[in-house]
């Protein structure tokens, strides 16, 4: 500072330092009130009390003090420096601190509540900076200071109290044990210690905290560890990763910016590459980047380095080989935290041995698990199933394992870089291929037990307990298709269909479906086979796929028959007359549909029975409403009697299309209700759809084009959300209908054109819905009349070429505006 020429000057070099701006300097030093920009352009001059806080909450170092207090006062003779001792000894990082708001104010809620508060936190965190940045906001409240303890490169016990005195400057009494000299210097202080990474001295830390402060009653602590000292008056905090944007990547840039993750990588990028920013092409791999690193502030600023090496995409592509990728931290950093490898040794290294085998066995579960799975999973001739719960317990309070409050019950979790690190220990163990056996195997018995239950009461909470386990499904089916038992995961994958489709998985569970199946060693007689047959042809007929839906559907009811399994065969029969009306053949289904009600009412089970009588009541329906009426109103009382919400919602659906072809508007609109809001409640998007899709055209038969309007915009736009193209045609259907009642002939023409050519380029015609064959037959007449031969042809052939994605778009322009 020796060619500084003024105090301003001296400012805006700190400060450019630190990174700090001028609001943020005001606002670390409390002192907005004083007007930074003068000070820095030497208009104010400082006095020396000003000084002295700002030298404080900038923390130079105690040989500097004196030249700024010099520079204070207007400029002394370089040889009337003054001495200045430093109020605290608290590091002062170069890089700035990112968000963190809501942290920092508990913390120094719990300090002003108690003498001894710890920050626990899985490594990597930022328990540290989170410690500096609050002793440094609340150090005014301690006129002896705030001082910092590093323990990290202590490696013995021993050197604890000697540690702290060096911190202190406090010089040792050969005549008395170190404690006491402490004891007796910090009886009268009111101050701070921090004492930071305590855990690999967890017992040696916890005992000198106690002493001192039981003997220093004005003394508190603020410790950074993994793992909680456990002594009598510690509040414990877990100190979370960084926030990461609430909606994914589909946020605005704007949003995105407020994800105290994507902050924290942004700024540390554009250290590295000055000119990087946060961009609309760039911000997907940013956000999966935070994400996929649970927004951990350690592995986010060393995979923010690789920017400079590495375009973002790239990076986050990466990240499966993460502990090779994240290397080459900062040199002045503690060497645990130069690489992200090297950050998890140290937690490793720090586990006994029974801890170490359940931390690696756990890596197994995905998305988190309860206590009964670790149990099931993770036992073996080492462990029994009490032994495990100890040890559970043991990586939680290390911070390894997260503890989740979750329905009636605790979930637990490690966070994926974590996990990923417990699972090359895992290979390298050689207990990879046993444990991950009985993953497979526990998670088998436990959907095929729970399937039952998704056909009935207290179905949606199955549906809710099963989308948790959901990442732990995926994770044994995987290991079916890559060395596990191939039977296994073909029984898993047909049980999980009764979740997959009422929460519209569709490309998903047809993916696990198909590719279970390729690999069945049983070829084409097992029970397995069959039910995953029957499920994958039920998903690829939804989904209008090229598969061999009629072929897996005339496999399983072979081996159904052959089995004598009634109640299969009925299912198995419902879905090729759904199949065959959607291939325009719907006389021919009849006779499926008479043959799955034999089947059913055999089987004498509610549920099936409902099913398939709904099935008879729909292509009956097509030719005769009066004929369809009883059989579907018998099939909504099975339904009413099995419990089954779906299965409810459908029957009330399917009456309400009867009420709509018979011109009941009321009572379809009433039907239609009922239904949605069963489907709503269930989250079933596919039939919530087509619901709206009926609800549109009962507010149409009413009048209320208004309401028809916004029922329609709702169903394309959740229709296009899943890829749900058949139930758009329809839609693009009724909105010409309701453009026709507005007055907007070429409107209509254009999307009866669009919503024709989109169901027949999927091998489908209006004939499939015949209460929409009554609409459309009236509505092309009509609108041709008033446009005459010409502009109604060039109105179709405009709407005929149009993309799905351009039909939709002019759907939506077109309806008015709530």
């Amino acid at each position: 500072m020796s060619g500084t020429k003024s105090f301003g000057e001296w400012l805006r070099h700190r400060r450019r330092e630190l990174d700090l701006t001028q609001e943020e300097l005001a606002r670390q030093v409390g002192c907005a009130r004083i007007s930074i920009r003068k000070i820095e352009a030497d208009q104010m001059r400082p006095s020396k009390q000003l000084a002295e806080l700002l030298i404080k909450h900038l923390r130079v170092p105690a040989q500097e003090a004196g030249n700024f207090m010099r520079l204070a006062r207007g400029g002394a003779s370089a040889s009337s420096v003054e001495t200045f001792e430093s109020p605290d000894n608290l590091p002062h990082p170069i890089s700035s601190f990112i968000g963190r708001e809501r942290e920092i104010a508990e913390v120094k809620r719990l300090i002003g509540n108690s003498r001894l508060v710890t920050l626990t936190g899985a490594g990597g965190c930022g328990k540290t900076r989170l410690a500096i940045e609050v002793a440094g906001q609340i150090l005014d409240g301690f006129p002896g200071g705030a001082w910092f303890v590093g323990f990290a490169p202590l490696s013995n016990s021993t050197l604890v109290h000697q540690t702290i005195a060096s911190a202190l400057r406090v010089r040792e009494d050969p005549s008395r044990p170190l404690i006491e000299t402490l004891c007796a210097y910090l009886h009268s202080k009111h101050l701070l210690l921090l004492f930071d990474n305590c855990e690999h001295l967890i017992e040696e830390c916890a005992q000198v905290a106690d002493t001192l402060l039981q003997a220093c009653p004005q003394l508190q602590i603020l410790v950074t560890s993994r793992e909680a000292l456990r002594i009598e008056g510690e509040e414990q905090y877990y100190v979370p990763c960084l926030s990461l944007p609430e909606g994914g990547v589909d946020e605005p840039i704007e949003r995105l910016k407020r994800s105290e993750a994507v902050r924290l990588f942004v700024e540390r990028a554009a250290r590295v590459q000055p000119t990087f920013g946060l961009t609309f092409e760039n911000s997907s791999p940013v956000v999966q980047i935070c994400q996929r690193l649970d927004g951990m502030p350690l592995a986010i600023e060393l995979a923010a380095a690789r920017v400079k090496l590495l375009n973002v995409g790239h990076i986050a592509e990466r990240l499966d080989d993460r502990f090779n990728l994240l290397t080459s931290g900062s040199r002045s950093a503690l060497p645990r935290h130069q690489t992200l490898r090297a950050t998890m040794d140290w937690s490793y290294d720090l586990l006994a041995g029974n801890t170490r085998v359940l931390y690696r066995r756990l890596s197994v579960f995905s998305g988190g698990f309860t206590q009964d799975a670790a149990q099931a999973v993770c036992s073996d001739d080492v462990f029994e199933g009490v032994e495990i719960l100890g040890e559970l317990s043991r990586l939680v309070d290390r911070s390894i394992v997260e503890v989740i409050q979750a329905g009636d019950g605790e979930r637990y979790r490690m966070l994926e870089t974590i996990r990923q690190y417990a699972r090359e220990r895992l290979k390298e163990s050689g207990e990879e291929r046993q444990v991950r056996d009985r993953h497979l195997r526990y998670y088998m018995d436990w959907t095929e037990a729970v399937e039952p239950r998704l056909r009935g009461p207290g179905q949606i909470a199955w549906w809710d307990r099963i989308e948790t386990e959901h990442d732990n499904i995926r994770a044994a089916l995987d290991w079916s298709l890559d060395g596990g038992d191939k039977q296994l995961g073909l029984r898993l994958a047909g049980a999980a269909f009764w979740f997959w489709k009422p929460r519209s998985y569709w490309k998903e569970g047809l993916k696990w479906l198909k590719e279970t199946l390729a690999v069945d060693p049983q070829g084409r007689s097992s029970q397995a086979r069959a039910k995953a047959l029957v499920v994958a042809g039920n998903m690829a007929m939804e989904m209008y796929t090229a598969d061999p839906v009629d072929d897996w559907y005339e496999q399983s009811l072979k081996i159904w028959r052959d089995m004598g399994n009634k109640w299969w065969a009925s299912y198995t029969l419902l879905l090729m007359g759904w199949h065959r009306i959607l291939v325009n053949e719907a006389a021919s289904a009849r006779f499926l549909f008479e043959e799955s009600v034999a089947f059913a009412r055999q089987a004498q089970d509610a549920w099936i029975m409902g099913y398939a009588l709904r099935g008879l009541g729909s292509v009956i329906e097509r030719f005769d409403y009066a004929a369809a009426r009883p059989i579907l109103e018998e099939s909504l009382l099975h339904s009413q009697t099995a419990g089954d919400r779906w299965v409810l919602a459908d029957a009330l659906k399917q009456l309400g299309t009867l009420a709509l072809g018979q011109a009941e508007y009321a009572e379809a609109a009433a039907l239609g209700e009922q239904s949605l809001r069963l489907f709503r409640e269930m989250g079933d998007k596919e039939f919530k759809t087509e619901t709206l899709g009926l609800l549109a055209l009962a507010a149409l038969g009413q009048g209320d084009f208004k309401r028809a309007e916004g029922f329609c915009r709702e169903s394309m736009l959740l229709a296009k959300s899943i890829g749900y193209n058949s139930q758009i045609g329809v839609d693009l259907l009724n909105s010409a209908f309701i453009a026709e009642a507005e007055g907007q002939p070429r409107r209509s023409a254009i999307l009866l054109a669009a919503g024709e050519a989109l169901l027949n380029s999927m091998g489908t015609t209006r004939s499939m819905w015949p209460w929409i064959r009554a609409d459309y037959d009236q509505c092309i007449p009509s609108v041709q009349a008033q446009l005459g031969d010409n502009e109604f042809g060039t109105a179709t052939a405009e709407g005929r070429v149009m993309t799905p994605e351009q039909a939709i778009n002019y759907a939506l322009e077109g309806f008015k505006e709530d």
